[in-house]
C-alpha cells in the first residue's frame, strides 16, 4: 500500500509540472541534543505530504514533487542523518 501511494505521489508530481510551480524553501531546525537539521517546505494547503529520502538521497529529490504538488498540499522534505544538511555540534 505505501509503495503505491508513493508512486502515485511521484506521478503527480510530474503529471503536474506543467503548472505552476510553488516556492521551495529551505529551512533548519535544531534538536534538543544540538544537531542541526535542514529541510525543504513548499506550498500551503490544508493537508501536509511529508517526503522522507531513502539512503543516501538529498531531500532535493524531491523538488519536482515539491514544486509541482505546491499549490495543493503543504509539502516537507527532510535530510537523512548524516547527510549534508545535518551539523552535528562541536
Amino acid at each position: 500500500m505505501l509503495r503505491w501511494c508513493v508512486a502515485l505521489i511521484l506521478m503527480l508530481g510530474g503529471w503536474m509540472a506543467g503548472a505552476e510551480a510553488a516556492v521551495v524553501q529551505s529551512h533548519y531546525f535544531m534538536t534538543r541534543d544540538g544537531l542541526r537539521l535542514h529541510y525543504l517546505e513548499a506550498g500551503s494547503g490544508p493537508r501536509t505530504i511529508v517526503f522522507i529520502p531513502g539512503w543516501l538521497m538529498p531531500a532535493a529529490i524531491f523538488r519536482p514533487q515539491l514544486e509541482g504538488l505546491g499549490e495543493q498540499f503543504r509539502l516537507r522534505s527532510s535530510f537523512a542523518g548524516g547527510f549534508r544538511g545535518v551539523k552535528r555540534p562541536a
